[in-house]
């Protein structure tokens, strides 16, 4: 990094965690960025009460960001011929006709036609007290699947429709094939080979130690719960981590040729306008080329991305919920077209 980016990034770095921190004293906010090789983190807040002096080692719940892994899990299976992007769910969930027109595609690319969330399918939810349902969806895993039984091959694929349902319904898919958890076939494709020993969904004691507590806005949160879709939000992590899990998406993590696979994802895969695109999970800015995913839960909020064109990448960690206008992804998207202006005039 020149020393006039590195000039920029750091001062704009400094007033964010400044700024946040004056207005969210409960916050321990982490910043990593990475630029080719070179990967710093910056913190602020109360470390004190945590095993670790260092930000890049505390845990965070990182929300939809899991869902990056699920598609990149996805991408692997993809990769090695295990199955194919564009088959059929009908050859994978018993529910669904053997050639139903939704695609793991369409799972990955929010276009399956599964919805965010139903007004008046969660009012009707208040009433069902026998159906558990994750706190993210207002399906079931089996509600989900019926859902897909309606679409037609006329309306699949063509419009973007954010879901947790869509990606938890593809973790399950992938797990299951793969006969194990979603934990486990996370751990086995991704973190064990990639060395990122602080990304899970269930803690070990140590672990617990540098979990950093989240808040809504100033009260304490409860944890996320996910036991049908897992993939959608589930993963707990470290920014040490997930600067490791940017790098080999960018292409300069030291095993080369996993990014063969990772690339896989960042393809464009779904045009919704002239600004937004979508990959297999990535969110595409195509005005300025940048690959992103925004994450939150009850008390957690968090960013990713990075520019394929400088490298320049960031992590942005936050145990507060909350609507303000300075977060993780303002922040994050600030860092990113600031670090373009940097690199052309350095």
């Amino acid at each position: 990094m020149s020393p006039y980016l590195s000039q920029i990034i750091q001062s704009m770095v400094n007033r964010n965690l400044e700024t946040y921190y004056n207005k969210h004293k409960e916050s321990v906010l982490v910043i990593g960025t990475v630029y080719g090789n070179e990967r710093r983190v910056y913190g602020i807040g109360d470390i004190h009460p945590y095993t670790t002096t260092n930000y890049s080692e505390l845990i965070y719940e990182i929300g939809s960001i899991t869902k990056l892994f699920t598609t990149t899990l996805l991408a692997h299976l993809h990769h090695d011929r295990f199955l194919d992007i564009d088959d059929s769910l009908g050859q994978y969930i018993p529910l669904l006709p053997p050639d139903s027109p939704v695609t793991f595609r369409h799972l990955a690319t929010h276009t399956s036609g599964l919805p965010e969330k139903q007004i008046w399918r969660k009012v009707r939810n208040l009433f069902d007290s026998e159906k558990s349902r994750d706190s993210c969806s207002t399906f079931s895993l089996s509600e989900a699947a019926f859902y897909l039984r309606r679409a037609s091959a006329e309306s699949v694929g063509k419009t973007y429709r954010y879901s947790n349902a869509g990606i938890g319904l593809l973790g399950h898919i992938l797990a299951t094939e793969m006969q194990t958890s979603y934990e486990h076939a996370v751990q086995d494709m991704i973190t064990i080979p990639l060395e990122m020993p602080d990304t899970s969904i269930r803690l070990t004691s140590e672990g617990m130690t540098r979990l950093v507590p989240g808040y809504r806005g100033h009260r304490a949160a409860p944890p996320i719960e996910l036991n049908d879709f897992p993939g959608t939000g589930a993963l707990r992590s470290t920014a040490s981590d997930l600067l490791t899990f940017l790098s080999a998406h960018m292409g300069v993590h030291p095993n080369r040729e996993i990014f063969d696979i990772y690339s896989i994802t960042q393809k464009n895969y779904f045009q919704k306008n002239n600004q937004f695109r979508i990959g297999l999970g990535w969110h595409q800015n195509a005005q300025e080329g940048i690959l992103y995913h925004s994450a939150g839960t009850h008390g957690y909020q968090s960013f990713i991305g990075f520019r394929p064109d400088l490298p320049f990448g960031v992590v942005i960690l936050s145990n507060i919920r909350d609507h303000s206008h300075l977060n993780p992804t303002t922040m994050g998207m600030e860092l990113l077209l600031a670090a373009k202006q940097g690199t052309k005039k350095s």
